[in-house]
């Protein structure tokens, strides 16, 4: 065999995040069999206990067996047994396990595939390298996929970024390059796949002569900020509590300077326009969870308002359809906003129906009102009350 080729083989063998994700989606298929042979069981025992129940109340109601006959005491046995193997693992929890343990398994796959893309990327970048090397007769450093002759500017898709520990890998146009970035984390991949990047500008990136510049670097260090606080365990992840400190510079003017593109429906304009000039726009990466137990991020963010001497904070989401949530607050705004911040990033289900259906909920995190995007008018009409 080639040793070159030999080489190569061995380093694409090495490479140890494709090599965890490929670990990965075995295991979870695996936990995927499991949970739906444990599904399959349950279901027969729950056939089995109707059919028993059934031949209980034949004896109870039309053979009026009395409750000491063994027979009746017999099928009681068995139908208490049974109920305590579907107590232990209830279907619906089942299928919910599996739902999350499916979408996890697509993701991973999905990782595993970008792997192997920008593996494949590679590979084609060293063949181009060796082939100049033998018509030229030069001596030509192998390229880590970094290096391009030609300057260049790149705008790759989100979905073509790969985030590593301390860098980031961009896979484009069959070329692979890499960057430092020291907030960059490995387990952003995996929550990030619960994002969809809604209207989010593509990273602009300058390569010349071996050097990957990232020309809009602010956009990817929010984005980087944004994914890193969720508060959920993503893959075995231990997260931090998330927390209102990290985003203290985040003024409407740091927005409008640095972030325009964020504020792009006009409540969310409207509301940057009328709330407080010193104090930050929180971003939150709001965690969507159903009663099915599917997940998503959205984004949200909580204004800042000063009515004469009170402060009011407006939770609005960048999805027009949700009503803006009001909440009383107090000074200091940071630590005030605080609990609001881990509610909404946090695990709570149906978020939005637990605070409309649960009083001790509004009490507790200062919820005043919500208002409806009904009107544009009606609705800024209304905002203007608290500032």
């Amino acid at each position: 065999m080639n040793p070159n080729r030999k080489q190569k083989k061995n380093k694409r063998n090495k490479n140890p995040l494709l090599k965890a994700a490929q670990e990965k989606v075995a295991l979870l298929r695996k936990n995927i069999g499991a949970i739906s042979s444990k599904i399959i069981q349950q279901e027969n025992i729950q056939t089995k206990l109707a059919s028993l129940t059934t031949s209980l109340n034949q004896y109870e109601e039309s053979w009026r067996l009395p409750p000491h006959d063994f027979r009746v005491i017999r099928l009681k046995r068995q139908i208490e047994s049974l109920k305590i193997e579907l107590h232990k693992a209830p279907i619906e929890r089942l299928r919910i396990q599996l739902k999350s343990a499916t979408e996890d398994l697509t993701a991973t796959q999905n990782e595993v595939s970008r792997e192997t893309r920008m593996i494949a990327a590679e590979r084609l970048i060293d063949q181009k390298k060796d082939l100049l090397r033998k018509e030229t007769q030069f001596d030509i450093p192998k390229s880590s996929g970094r290096i391009q002759d030609i300057p260049k500017t790149i705008r790759p898709s989100w979905e073509n970024v790969t985030f590593m520990d301390g860098f980031i890998r961009i896979y484009h146009k069959r070329e692979l390059y890499e960057a430092p970035v020291s907030s960059s984390r490995s387990f952003l991949n995996k929550i990030k796949s619960y994002y969809s990047f809604k209207k989010v500008p593509l990273l602009e990136i300058e390569v010349s002569n071996g050097t990957v510049l990232l020309v809009n670097e602010e956009l990817l260090l929010f984005n980087i900020r944004f994914l890193s606080l969720i508060g959920l365990d993503f893959d075995n992840v231990n997260h931090r509590t998330p927390t209102i400190n990290e985003w203290t510079k985040y003024t409407k003017a740091f927005y409008k300077r640095e972030l325009p593109y964020l504020f792009h429906t006009e409540s969310l304009r409207r509301l940057c326009q009328f709330c407080a000039e010193d104090l930050p726009i929180i971003p939150v990466s709001e965690l969507v969870i159903t009663s099915k137990g599917q997940r998503q991020i959205h984004h949200s963010f909580l204004f800042p308002l000063v009515h004469e001497k009170e402060l009011f904070v407006i939770w609005e989401s960048e999805e027009e359809t949700k009503a803006s949530y009001v909440f009383a607050t107090k000074e200091p705004y940071i630590e005030s906003a605080q609990l609001l911040y881990e509610f909404i990033a946090g695990q709570t289900v149906n978020k939005r129906d637990s605070l409309i259906h649960s009083k001790n909920l509004r009490l507790r995190l200062g919820m005043q009102c919500r208002l409806f995007h009904n009107s544009a008018d009606n609705w800024t009409a209304a905002v203007r009350k608290f500032c």
